[in-house]
């Protein structure tokens, strides 16, 4: 029940890849284009920099969501794995409270300031897009690797994977 309930959240969120995906596909034509466009047209975008900073942004933060569901952040196991069983899940159960505890952070202060460009209106300096709707992909982000870490350790510790007879 528990592992069909896991996978179902996982399938809603793996919604981050796709977004990860498209911003950077968009990403890396909008940069060729803009060098086409500046070096051999002599007539660069104006907006392109507003732009890759969205894309690189969503992107960012979509990718590291994915990278927490599927347990693929870097990590240096070399003081970890002489340790117990018992005290290596201390350890991941530690890392993974950090891991919340930053999120929780960049949470807060970024709804923060996404709630003071809404209350000032800023906006972008060339398209003139609201700075809360490209920016809120930080607070969203948060929150979706703050999940995307609970379904990983939730996997990991209820269905911990046989290992491989050697």
């Amino acid at each position: 029940m528990i592992k069909n309930i896991l996978k179902w959240i996982e399938r809603i969120l793996s919604l981050d890849l796709v977004i990860a995906m498209a911003c950077m596909c968009v990403l890396v034509l909008l940069t060729f284009l803009g060098a086409i466009m500046r070096y051999f047209l002599r007539a660069p975008f104006a907006w392109q920099e507003e732009v890759q900073t969205w894309m690189i942004l969503w992107t960012i933060f979509c990718g590291s969501s994915y990278a927490f569901r599927k347990g693929a952040h870097t990590s240096i196991d070399i003081l970890t794995e002489n340790f117990s069983p018992r005290m290596q899940r201390v350890v991941e159960w530690f890392g993974y409270l950090c891991t919340m505890l930053a999120l929780a952070f960049f949470f807060y202060y970024s709804l923060k300031l996404n709630i003071q460009f809404y209350n000032t209106n800023k906006t972008t300096t060339t398209l003139r897009i609201a700075s809360w709707k490209i920016n809120s992909m930080v607070t969203v982000g948060s929150l979706w690797m703050a999940l995307s870490a609970t379904c990983y350790m939730l996997r990991k510790q209820l269905f911990p994977e046989k290992e491989a007879p050697q």
